[in-house]
This record gives C-alpha cells, sequence and structure tokens, in this order.
C-alpha cells in the first residue's frame, strides 16, 4: 500500500521501509510486478516515472542490439553447421563409393558375369536362340532366370557345351517391371540340343543376390578413367583452399565480422542453452507455451552474448525462468536477470563463493545445533555439506514452487538491505532444523539425506521455513550481543 500510494503520487519511495516490510512479509502477489524492478535494480528507488521512462528505453535499445549482434552470428554458426553437414555427406559418399569398388573388385558375381554369353539369331552354328516372355503374377516372391552361360571349350569337341544359370531371386510384393530380370525368362533352344548326343549337359545353380547384380551393372557403366566423377571434382576444388579456409564444402568458410574464436565459443553455448531451454519446467503450464520457450533462448542468448567470457553454465536458465513467469516479457527480465547474476556468479564453477557457503553453514550447526552437527560429524562426516550445494547455486529454486520461490527470492534480496547479505544460509539452515527430528531419529547418513530432501523438493513450507530462518537471525545477534 505505502509503495503504490507513493507511485501514484509520483514521490521517491522510501527504500528502507519497503526493504524491511518485504523481508518481514514479502510482497502482495498483486504489486509484486511493479515492486520487483525496483528490488532486483533495475530502476533506482528515487528515481521519477520520466526518468524510469528513459531508463526502460535505453535497456530496450541496448538488448535489441545485442539480440541484432547474436542472431547474425547464430547465422554464420547455421552456414557453418550446413557445410560441415555437406563435407562429411560428401566424404560418407566417397566412403561408400570406394568400399562398393572393393567389394565388387573380389566379388564371385563378377567371374561369373564374365563367362555370360547371350545367344543370337545369326549364331555360328546356325541354332536360333528363342526368347518368351512372360509376366509373372502380383504375388510371386520368387521367379527364376535362366541364362545361359559359355562353358570352356573341350579340345576333342570343336562346339560349346550349354549350361543353364539359375539366378533366383526374391522380389517385393510389387515387381518393378521395369527391370527384365522381372518379367523375361531366357532360356536356350533345347530343341536344337535334343539330336547333339555327343555333348554332354551340366547344369549349375548359384544364388545371386539382386543386390550384387545392380552394382555389376554399375560397375559396367562407370566412367573411364579419363573421366572424374562429381566427387573427384568436390574434392579437387577443396585442394584451393587451405585449411582456415573451407570446412569441405565448396564455399569458404566466412565468419563475417567476427573473429573464428568467438564463433567456435557462440556455437557451443549454443548448443547448451538450446538443451536447457528444452527441459526447462516443461510440466509449468508457462513453459508449455514455445512462444515462452523462445522468450526464454533469446534472454539467455542474450545475456551470454554479452558475457562470452562466463558463458552459458547449466542452472542459468532457471534463474531466468521465475523472472520470466513474472514478467512475461525478455527487456525486463533480461535486466532483472543480469542483477541476479551479480549476486550469484560466484556460486557458479570457478568462483569460491560455493566454498565459502560451506564453511559458514558448519561454523553456524555448529553454534546453533551442535547436537545436529555431531550427528553428521559422527555419520560418515559429510560437514561438507555438498548436499545444499543445489540449493545455493539456484537459489532454491527447485526446492520450492513458484509461488513460493517469488517470497524466497524477494525475502533473500530484502534481507541483503536489511539482516544480512548471506540470509540465504539460514535458509539452508531452517531446512536442515525443521527436519532435524526426521534425521536425528532415522540417523540418516549423507546418502540419506540427499534422497530425503530430493524427495522432498517442491513440498517444503515456504512460510514456516522463512519465519525460522528470521528467528535463527535473532538468535545468532543475541549469542553475538552477549559476547
Amino acid at each position: 500500500e505505502l509503495f503504490v500510494n507513493r507511485q501514484i503520487d509520483n514521490l521517491p519511495v522510501d527504500k528502507k521501509e519497503i526493504y524491511q516490510r518485504i523481508y518481514s512479509g514479502g510482497c502482495h502477489p498483486s504489486i509484486r510486478k511493479q515492486v520487483w524492478p525496483f528490488l532486483f535494480s533495475h530502476y533506482p528507488f528515487d528515481s521519477t516515472s520520466e526518468e524510469r521512462t528513459v531508463i526502460d528505453q535505453n535497456i530496450a535499445v541496448e538488448y535489441q542490439k545485442l539480440i541484432d549482434e547474436w542472431q547474425s552470428a547464430e547465422e554464420v554458426v547455421n552456414n557453418l553447421e550446413i557445410q560441415r553437414t555437406n563435407r562429411l555427406r560428401n566424404q560418407s559418399i566417397q566412403a561408400e563409393s570406394a568400399n562398393t569398388n572393393d567389394a565388387n573388385k573380389s566379388s564371385p558375381v563378377k567371374a561369373v558375369i564374365s563367362k555370360l554369353s547371350l545367344p543370337t539369331g545369326d549364331s555360328s552354328d546356325g541354332k536360333e536362340s528363342h526368347i518368351s516372355n512372360e509376366v509373372f503374377d502380383e504375388d510371386l516372391s520368387i521367379h527364376t532366370v535362366t541364362i545361359p552361360i559359355k562353358e570352356e571349350m573341350d579340345e576333342s569337341n570343336a562346339t560349346f557345351n550349354p549350361s543353364v544359370l539359375i539366378a533366383r531371386t526374391r522380389t517385393e510384393s510389387v515387381i518393378d517391371r521395369s527391370s527384365p530380370y522381372n518379367i523375361i525368362e531366357t532360356s536356350t533352344d533345347e530343341e536344337d540340343n535334343d539330336d547333339d548326343t555327343e555333348s554332354t549337359r551340366s547344369a549349375k545353380s548359384l544364388e545371386i543376390d539382386h543386390e550384387s547384380i545392380l552394382n555389376e551393372e554399375k560397375e559396367h557403366f562407370s566412367p573411364t578413367p579419363s573421366l572424374t566423377s562429381g566427387a573427384d571434382v568436390y574434392m579437387d576444388a577443396m585442394d584451393d583452399f587451405d585449411d582456415g579456409q573451407s570446412d569441405g564444402s565448396l564455399t569458404p568458410i566466412h565468419y563475417g565480422s567476427f573473429s573464428k574464436e568467438t564463433i567456435d565459443l557462440f556455437a557451443a553455448n549454443i548448443h547448451r542453452i538450446d538443451k536447457d531451454v528444452a527441459r526447462c519446467d516443461r510440466n509449468y503450464p508457462y513453459f508449455m507455451n514455445l512462444n515462452n520457450l523462445k522468450k526464454l533462448r533469446n534472454i539467455m542468448c542474450t545475456y551470454v552474448w554479452n558475457n562470452l567470457s562466463i558463458g552459458y553454465i547449466q542452472g542459468m536458465c532457471d534463474l531466468v525462468a521465475p523472472l520470466l513467469v513474472l514478467f512475461d516479457e525478455e527487456v525486463m527480465t533480461y535486466s532483472c536477470f543480469c542483477h541476479v547474476m551479480k549476486r550469484l556468479l560466484p556460486n557458479f564453477p570457478h568462483g569460491t563463493g560455493m566454498d565459502e557457503h560451506f564453511g559458514h553453514m558448519r561454523s553456524l550447526l555448529q553454534i546453533l545445533d551442535f547436537e545436529l552437527y555431531e550427528h553428521i560429524h559422527r555419520t560418515g562426516d559429510f560437514t561438507h555439506f555438498y548436499f545444499c550445494y543445489r540449493w545455493f547455486l539456484l537459489d532454491f529454486k527447485r526446492e520450492y514452487v513458484y509461488d513460493d520461490i517469488f517470497l524466497i527470492w524477494e525475502t533473500i534480496t530484502a534481507a541483503r538491505r536489511t539482516v544480512s547479505r548471506r540470509f540465504a544460509l539460514f535458509i539452508a539452515l531452517a531446512m536442515m532444523k525443521s527436519y532435524r527430528d526426521i534425521i536425528l531419529d532415522n540417523r540418516m547418513d549423507f546418502t540419506d539425506i540427499i534422497k530425503f530432501f530430493n524427495e522432498m523438493a517442491e513440498r517444503h513450507d515456504a512460510q514456516e521455513i522463512l519465519r525460522m530462518a528470521r528467528e535463527l537471525v535473532l538468535e545468532l545477534q543475541k549469542l553475538i550481543d552477549n559476547k
């Protein structure tokens, strides 16, 4: 009410009083969207409406500028990916062609085909060949092709001994009638051979794979050595580009106004962002809308592009999500997220924040609940407090439902200006103390505690946890004052 009235009258807001009220009981949901831009430093508390309008305009211009930049870089990344795909495809075609040629050279079918001799009507022995066409039924699964084979000449006989090669090939339910193997049965003229009592007939049967026959046909129609295949032309053209100018396509690599290092780094980050955006709170109604996932991706890509030295780290999407759900627009969400990351970035890998949190947790638990500390030390000594890692990294985002995380986040932010900039430690301690009897009675070890809190995620009573956290702050203050 105090905040709304001063907003209506365009009067500066007493930020200390606002912080204290939020720390004590949070924001009313109806005005949260108005308060959070001040709470997360998007607007100064003493700014006028005109000044806030200018701030919004400046950040919107900067945000759009960054989007234009990273979208141009993403276009380069996509073009490089297309070139890479083309290169791999051509390499695959070349490898497959080489394997096929090697297989053909060693194929036993080639030796058989080389012996084939189709009779003609004016053959030297005066015998006419008889060719009959027969159309097979549609449901025929196996058909026979009779092909004459010229036998080796017998030294005592100047005539050839004909034999028959039976080629049995499997067909599909619908036969390709354009193929002569499917619709023509070719045979020798056995009537002409009946009177030849001195000749010896022999029949040879061989199972021939249809695909092998087709491969032999491909070999028969392959270009002469003087001709060059398309793949060879492609590879010859690639020789004209050095390694830094081409990725295997006919088009040389262009990085536009960006350096190769920038494009490579951004490409790696895009992959990680897309992976996390696709799985971010998909059971929450807001993120079932693909347009909202696109907003999330835009914000995340913009932040990473402006902070490439930091890059994307898993968990950042979790920190954007509540802000986007509240504001439902990109510019304000981006601005507030940047301020949130200033506080939370040390908790991410390569920062020192997490080690500091664990050290403070050990000290606080020893002081405020020595019995629980002794249990943890005695049952495996997991006083490293690694089970709290997710709590601190994501500001408890995965431990509470959205309505509760709004309350948790605004209380932590207000507490930094009122009682302690490490209020998150007291929330973590309150979570442990609220279940201390369960932990002690069941003699939970490190694995048990991790499993327990994973199962309790989004089931905690946020109001009760915050009440206990505020009491722990007062208890510690009393201990300090009494020393």
